[in-house]
């Protein structure tokens, strides 16, 4: 075997184990973050209704199921009704 061939992929397993070990430790963080986001979500001290430009809502935690008393899976995805007294110009 020739000393060409040899050094390239020598080079190339290295990057690759350093750029996947950077994936592993971006993955951990992002799972860390995203735990913190859903111990805040679902406090029970407060109530998050998240819908999309849409009305479909997409987060509902405990709080708001509390406060309104639908659990989370009764209207997840589904659309919110634009309560009567609200005024669009305002939104």
């Amino acid at each position: 075997m020739s000393k060409k061939f040899q050094k390239p992929a020598k080079l190339k397993l290295s990057k690759d184990m350093e750029e996947w070990t950077i994936d592993v430790a971006h993955q951990k963080t992002i799972l860390k973050a995203g735990a913190l986001q859903n111990a805040i979500f679902n406090s029970a001290t407060f109530s998050c209704i998240a819908t999309d430009a849409k009305g479909v809502i997409q987060i509902f935690n405990v709080g708001a199921e509390r406060m309104l008393g639908y659990a989370a899976t009764e209207v997840l995805n589904k659309v919110m009704a634009r309560p009567r007294n609200l005024d669009p110009a305002k939104c």
